[in-house]
């Protein structure tokens, strides 16, 4: 799973790829603060069948320091 179109300020990466938590299905990763559009693509999914699924962000989003977000993803 990877975390695209994050903000590039400070030199942080615009791609992070997340660390399966232990359960391979809830994965986790470290993301510098930023704003998030509502329908930006930031989370694809590559099945080891060859499909990529991408989740839009449902609304503005502002990722503050210091703070933990969850989003529930599923897949068909």
């Amino acid at each position: 799973m990877r975390l695209t179109n994050l903000s590039t300020a400070n030199s942080n990466p615009s791609e992070i790829i997340a660390r399966d938590a232990g359960s391979g299905a809830i994965y986790e990763a470290l993301v510098a603060p930023q704003s998030v559009a509502q329908g930006t693509a930031f989370v694809s999914i590559s099945t080891a069948g060859g499909k990529t699924y991408v989740y839009r962000m449902q609304a503005d989003t502002e990722w503050t320091a210091g703070s933990e977000y969850s989003y529930a993803i599923a897949i068909p």
